[in-house]
């Protein structure tokens, strides 16, 4: 038999890890190769590995139910410590909207700059892109194809670049 005790050291990061867990874990370990070899033993296996997930997952909530009572013993001496772990929930506001509204306009505007209506996409294209786009909307002739492929350089790959 193996002797157990490589298993009973703290575990990194698993600040909830006991010496039982570790006995466990060794147990369970010597059951597996035990029912590799011997076909028989496996119920054994099973039986072993469902006692190892129950100790890990009574020794979680050990562990964390004791954080959370050393909290609350923090907490007596100063009662803001529990607010940081808390995350905020949001609430409304309790002014309302037509006042703020009102507020930040006197603030930040003598006259209203929210737009009433969404501009048409042809008010922002420049001359240029209107002749462009008016251009592209017209079918390529066969010429034109050609000339644009005998531009290419040779022996190239077209890759990001646009030669069109």
């Amino acid at each position: 038999m193996k002797s157990c005790t490589r298993y009973v050291k703290q575990k990194r990061g698993r600040r909830w890890w006991t010496p039982e867990c570790g006995q466990v874990k060794a147990v369970l370990r010597q059951a597996t190769e035990l029912a590799y070899i011997r076909t028989e033993m496996r119920p054994l296996a099973a039986k072993t590995r469902t006692i190892y997930r129950r100790t890990l997952r009574d020794a979680k909530k050990k562990y964390e139910e004791l954080q959370e009572t050393l909290l609350l013993q923090r907490t007596e001496r100063k009662p803001y410590l529990w607010l940081r772990n808390v995350p905020h929930a949001r609430s409304a506001c309790p002014v309302e909207s037509g006042r703020l509204y009102g507020h930040f306009r006197s603030i930040l505007s003598t006259h209203d700059t929210i737009p009433r209506t969404v501009p048409t996409v042809m008010s922002v294209w420049s001359e240029e892109d209107l002749q462009w786009r008016a251009e592209m909307q017209e079918y390529f002739t066969v010429q034109e194809v050609a000339e644009a492929i005998r531009r290419l350089p040779k022996k190239k790959g077209s890759g990001t670049r646009r030669y069109l």
